[in-house]
């Protein structure tokens, strides 16, 4: 700006004024861009701040969620392994009853073999002394008392025929019925 003798000119004057008056739009129109930025700015921190809470909610609800499931698991665990051992004790147990039994009925089959081996040996021992002491009019006396041993004997080995049946283990754990050391045992005959 040029100085004048009594001052300013006015058209300078006039000009720097609406110099100024064009920055103080200028600034007020970057002031308003700045704003509406700042505005913007602070409606995407909002939104941050929810999604940051809600991501802090989910996280605790993950972790909440994860230990119950992993008490769930653990608790299925433990209930399947006491199902197993259960499972297993039973079918010992059984086994145990199974092969009790087995035992009982091999001792009275060794026991009827032992009393048939020494009864065929008693009448072998008795028929040669008979023979070797009696004459031939004994040996019809013979003849009737092997027929009467013969029959006895079948009578023994038809007795001591016999099917064993084995029961079959059932997952379901019911009962099954099994033949005790005591019981009879079932005689069947064969032709």
């Amino acid at each position: 700006m040029r100085k004048s003798l009594f001052g300013y000119h006015s058209r300078d004057v006039d000009q720097q004024v609406e110099m100024l008056e064009k920055e103080v739009r200028e600034l007020r129109r970057q002031c308003l861009e700045q704003e509406g930025l700042i505005s913007d700015l602070k409606e995407q921190l909002r939104r941050a701040k929810m999604e940051e809470d809600l991501i802090k909610e989910a996280i605790v609800d993950a972790k909440h969620l994860s230990k119950r499931l992993v008490q769930e698991a653990k608790e299925q665990a433990t209930e399947i392994i006491y199902d197993a051992e259960k499972q297993i004790t039973d079918q010992f147990d059984q086994f145990d009853r199974t092969m009790t039994t087995l035992n009982g009925l091999k001792d009275k089959v060794l026991a009827q073999k032992d009393d048939l081996t020494k009864e065929l040996n008693d009448t072998l021992d008795r028929y040669k002394r008979v023979i070797n002491e009696e004459d031939s009019q004994n040996f019809q006396l013979i003849d009737e008392a092997m027929e009467d041993t013969i029959q006895q004997s079948e009578e023994i080995v038809k007795a001591s025929k016999q099917v064993i049946f084995l029961p079959k283990v059932k997952d379901d754990h019911d009962e099954v019925a099994i033949l005790g050391v005591d019981d009879d045992i079932p005689v069947y005959s064969f032709q």
